[in-house]
């Protein structure tokens, strides 16, 4: 399989995820280094692996172009995408391939909490990952882990030009794959471990996604103007269907982590709100400029996570 990273310039976080990549037993036959930072950080990462190729790509670049790069330019017939903020835990590539050895156009990890209770990390795990975290179910499934995903790559060049904007509004791609006839898995052998923000200064990244995605996802649905002004009306009830949901999922399948839950559960709505208001925002006035400055605040900004 082919590894893509897309990096910017946090080069320490992006040397480790690297490293975790390298040391894995699996078939990794390159990693792609997509490499979005500024001149002053380029030169950090080492890579004299041989199977570590990297992509400079210009500063006008977003997060959904260099990963649509990534899939243009691997050489493997699967390409596992991970965050540059996360370290693939041992046994993430083998699981991932022997799994594409099976019907599925798409193969989804289990998320594991890198820096548990530092700030808001909990709160953003819970909240955003609920759905993978250990102890994972092994099934096909709608939706895996958004960012942190494998495909097989020829399931992706069959999307096309949208397939920039899609690998930005990753749950809108694998709604394409599954209504094109493709199968989605969780396989939770294969684990890595997300850093998750753990300042409220940082969830602003979170903002600038939820508006992407709503200006890609209104676009791909056809939204007239009526159902746009719809949505913002009750968008503010959105982050309380979606706790209710969660509390429901927790109290049936992670009674262990229904505690945690419950304690994190107002950052977890201010969250939902941040979420629903970026979502409502992009549906009616967002931009493609959103997802440069997703970008920017993901991977080139000074700002820790």
């Amino acid at each position: 399989m082919t590894v893509a990273i897309v990096g910017g310039n946090h080069r320490k976080r992006l040397h480790r995820a690297l490293e975790s990549v390298l040391q894995q037993d699996g078939p990794v036959i390159e990693v792609l280094l997509l490499d979005l930072s500024t001149a002053d950080s380029a030169s950090i990462v080492p890579h004299a692996d041989p199977r570590v190729r990297t992509v400079s790509l210009p500063p006008p670049t977003t997060f959904g172009q260099a990963r649509a790069v990534g899939v243009r330019e691997a050489r493997a017939p699967v390409v596992a995408f991970l965050e540059e903020h996360c370290v693939a835990l041992p046994g993430w590539a083998r699981e991932l391939a022997v799994a594409h050895q099976g019907p599925w156009a798409c193969v989804g990890s289990e998320i594991h909490n890198l820096n548990p209770g530092v700030g808001w990390s909990d709160a953003v795990h819970l909240g955003g990952y609920s759905n993978w975290m250990p102890p994972a179910m092994r099934g096909e499934t709608a939706t895996t882990a958004a960012h942190n995903s494998s495909y097989k790559r020829a399931a992706l060049a069959d999307i096309g030009t949208r397939l920039s904007e899609l690998l930005v509004a990753e749950p809108l791609l694998q709604r394409e794959l599954a209504r094109r006839g493709h199968r989605l898995l969780v396989e939770p052998e294969s684990k890595l471990a997300h850093e998750n923000e753990t300042h409220f200064r940082s969830l602003m990244a979170v903002w600038w996604w939820n508006r992407s995605y709503g200006r890609i996802r209104a676009r791909e649905a056809s939204w007239g103007w009526a159902r746009r002004i719809i949505y913002l009306a009750f968008s503010m009830w959105i982050p309380w269907y979606r706790w209710a949901r969660q509390l429901g999922f927790f109290v049936r399948r992670r009674r262990s982590a229904l505690g945690r839950f419950a304690w994190n559960s107002p950052r977890i709505i201010i969250l939902g709100y941040l979420a629903a208001a970026g979502l409502a925002v992009g549906a009616l006035a967002g931009r493609t400029g959103d997802d440069l400055r997703f970008t920017d605040l993901e991977l080139r900004t000074d700002e820790e996570r």
